[in-house]
């Protein structure tokens, strides 16, 4: 009797295992669902107060503290800033790159521009500007000639490059050949661009684009606009051997000599 008691307590519990196995499973898992949500509170509070902490920041450190200009010789500072319409008053983190650009570029003298932000708040600005090509004479004034063609409305007499020649005897009539000569310097090689020192307009009857041009190293040059880029080229072969001197005046016309008349 007492051994068949023994036996079917021991068959009860064996079959009271599987229900308590089970029952610990599920506190398991509540545990673990319990633990994921405070994890996932948890990390919801620190991004919310990651992105307060980033709003405040932007709002009251975002805006620009300095705005630098590199690039520029022949306009100013304070112009380009000006033409990009930026102030301390601007969101450093929502500039429009390209559309500062198209501002600056509105100006003539700006060939390039291009925008850099350099944390936390500051923008630079560099500019390339177009080259000038040569300086117009009107009324004892300097005007400044761009390599793009344009003649600056702007008289600048201070600050003039040797580097490049004075032009003379141009009128507002002869707006054409000026344009042809700006073109026809730009074509030329800096090495030879940097020996004119003068170009004088003197028309002929049988050409009205005639110039006058003068040379550093002593020499005169009779020539026309319409192909001086290619006649030029042959500046430095005439006149490694010749004496200035004693044949001061190349001619770059219908024929190729040197004399000393005009």
């Amino acid at each position: 009797m007492e051994y068949s008691r023994l036996l079917e307590e021991g068959i009860m519990n064996q079959n009271n295992v599987y229900p308590f196995n089970q029952q610990v499973r599920h506190q398991q898992l509540i545990q673990s669902r319990n633990l994921k949500a405070a994890r996932r509170k948890k990390a919801l509070s620190i991004c919310v107060l990651i992105t307060f902490i980033l709003l405040l920041f932007l709002n009251r450190f975002g805006k620009i503290s300095t705005i630098y200009v590199t690039g520029n010789e022949i306009i100013s500072k304070a112009e380009i800033i000006s033409l990009s319409n930026l102030s301390d008053k601007d969101n450093y983190w929502n500039l429009h790159e390209e559309d500062i650009k198209k501002r600056i570029q509105k100006n003539n003298l700006i060939k390039e521009v291009k925008i850099s932000k350099n944390f936390p708040s500051r923008v630079t600005i560099n500019v390339k500007e177009n080259s000038t090509v040569a300086y117009m004479i009107k009324d004892n004034k300097y005007y400044l000639l761009l390599e793009n063609g344009t003649i600056l409305d702007k008289v600048t007499n201070n600050k003039i490059s040797k580097s490049v020649p004075v032009i003379k005897q141009f009128t507002r009539n002869d707006e054409k050949q000026l344009r042809e000569l700006i073109s026809e310097l730009n074509k030329l090689p800096s090495e030879i661009q940097s020996i004119i020192s003068e170009i004088n307009f003197l028309p002929t009857k049988n050409d009205k684009f005639h110039i006058y041009l003068y040379a550093k190293n002593g020499f005169t040059v009779s020539a026309s606009i319409t192909d001086l880029s290619e006649k030029m080229e042959l500046y430095p072969v005439i006149t490694k051997n010749l004496d200035s001197k004693q044949y001061p005046v190349i001619h770059l016309e219908d024929s190729i000599f040197a004399n000393n008349k005009l």
